[in-house]
């Protein structure tokens, strides 16, 4: 029997540069130089009088970017989404031509300007969430049509006029670009089309917002030349397994193997500032046909012969579940969930692996503790009748339980070289629901309340994480203080949020 995955999003490039939003785009040479103000002015329309513009602020703490594809835009999808739960709504997408048009023929373009949207949009606006286009340029082989867009300044300039253009007559709020596959040799002139389109839509869209969709496998030369020119980066930190993969297993593991989603972000940080980075989170997975082998479990010889490999949603997955009991469901801590079954209308056992609830929540507190913009979903209506995602979401980003025990004791006072030097131990437990990341300020207060010395430095707790910190703070010259009991204040900030430890009070001799 075989798992109904829905309509999912899919394409055919290998590991990260896979599956269901897969990779980054491409790039290819010299860039053009920015379109003027005026010329994009000319070709813009005047904004859909039955939109409005966006107010108010999202609930969310973080940023929470959903991707909304066209197959889940219909009359009931502005009623379904809840706003509390997303910060960006990326409608998915429209089609860009190597020419530089848009398919105003497909399917994602006439989801986009349908009513449906317009509703979706307007609710959107209503909580204070941006709602963006995904202008998508899809390529393989030779990369034919993603170089002759890149090395075309006609086709840039004429992208430029028809995105801005739709953009306004649709009141977004930015754009998303995903164009992939993009090798490393592209990466120059991608990163100057980028750079050249975010200028012009800055200039017609004030306070708009680009963000630019990499694969978890993005160069570092890509990274590098797109962190001056995005607002964001949307890392697709998925398909690590794919439908191509010979072996099954997680789509997404946060840690374990050399190659996961701790590792992308490491290295996106190394490359690009944290506060520029949002990661991406699927709430799908694989079922792939499987036999035993020698080497142990694997992925059939000629998958297609025995059903092939098909994507899966989380609410799938937890329907299948729910109708046949006796299949066991695995979860790894770090991995996500996964189980084998039958398939008897095409002879072979499956295994399935996919995001589960538990996992998703472990990686919006990385993202927390990391100190990333926020998170990202692959896709919004992928958990459709479930609740766990739902409950992820507001337990971290809305309602958070959060609070820090903070405590500071005084070991030695000590004079080293003519100067003051107190050591002591910072204990600090976070009791919250989840992750914190901020700065531990301390500070010594004289016996008549002046401050003589300060300091601070970034900590990060994960959710029932416990530091404790060895510290030795210098209080000066012994010439400058004068013997007296002195004070030392201790405490943790976090997003406007501050938790104090109890005043200790200790003897300087000196």
């Amino acid at each position: 029997m075989a798992i109904s995955p829905g309509r999912l999003r899919s394409s055919a490039w290998p590991l990260a540069l896979a599956g269901i939003l897969a990779v980054a785009g491409t790039l290819a040479e010299p860039a053009a130089p920015g379109l003027s103000t005026s010329t994009v002015r000319a070709a813009a329309p005047h904004p859909d009088a039955g939109l409005r513009a966006r107010v108010n602020r999202p609930a969310a703490s973080d940023e929470i970017y959903g991707y909304l594809p066209y197959w889940q835009v219909d009359a009931g999808t502005a009623r379904r989404i809840d706003y509390r739960l997303v910060t960006t709504i990326a409608f998915f997408a429209l089609p860009v031509r190597a020419n530089g048009t848009l398919s105003r023929s497909s399917a994602g373009y006439r989801a986009y300007v349908s009513r449906a949207a317009r509703a979706v949009t307007n609710a959107a606006h209503a909580h204070g969430v941006r709602v963006v286009p995904t202008f998508q340029l899809f390529d393989g082989g030779q990369l034919r049509r993603m170089r002759h867009f890149l090395h075309s300044r006609a086709a840039q300039t004429r992208f430029i006029r028809q995105a801005i253009s739709v953009m306004i007559h649709r009141r977004a709020d930015g754009a998303n670009l995903d164009f992939e596959p993009m090798p490393r040799s592209l990466a120059a002139p991608f990163a100057a089309f980028i750079g050249r389109f975010g200028r012009a839509m800055h200039a017609r869209i004030p306070r708009s917002q680009l963000v630019v969709a990499t694969a978890a496998l993005a160069s570092s030369r890509l990274i590098e030349r797109l962190a001056p020119v995005v607002d964001r980066f949307f890392i697709m930190a998925y398909d690590y397994r794919w439908s191509g993969s010979r072996i099954p297993g997680a789509v997404a593991p946060l840690s374990g193997r050399s190659l996961n989603v701790a590792s992308t972000v490491r290295r996106y940080q190394r490359h690009a500032p944290a506060g520029k980075l949002i990661l991406g989170v699927p709430l799908y997975g694989y079922s792939w046909p499987v036999a035993h082998t020698r080497s142990g479990i694997r992925v059939r010889v000629h998958p297609a012969r025995w059903g092939g490999v098909r994507g899966v949603t989380y609410a799938a997955a937890l329907r299948f579940l729910a109708r046949h009991p006796r299949v066991r469901l695995h979860t790894v801590p770090g991995q996500g969930a996964w189980f084998r079954y039958r398939d008897a209308a095409n002879r072979t056992m499956r295994e399935v692996h996919f995001e589960d609830a538990g996992l998703a929540r472990t990686k919006f507190n990385y993202a927390i503790a990391r100190g990333l913009a926020g998170v990202g979903l692959w896709a919004l209506g992928s958990d459709r009748g479930t609740s766990g995602v739902r409950r992820a979401l507001l337990s971290t980003y809305v309602r958070p339980t959060r609070e820090v025990a903070v405590r500071a004791t005084v070991g030695r006072v000590r004079l080293v070289r003519g100067r003051i030097a107190v050591t002591g131990i910072v204990r600090i437990v976070n009791r919250g629901n989840r992750a914190e990341r901020g700065r531990l300020h301390w500070r010594i207060v004289s016996p008549r309340g002046r401050i003589v010395a300060r300091g601070n430095s970034v900590l990060a707790l994960g959710v029932g994480g416990t530091l404790r910190l060895p510290v030795r703070l210098p209080a000066g010259s012994a010439i400058q203080r004068r013997a007296g009991r002195y004070r030392l204040d201790t405490f943790f900030r976090s997003d406007h949020r501050t938790w104090w430890s109890r005043s200790n009070r200790f003897w300087q001799p000196y």
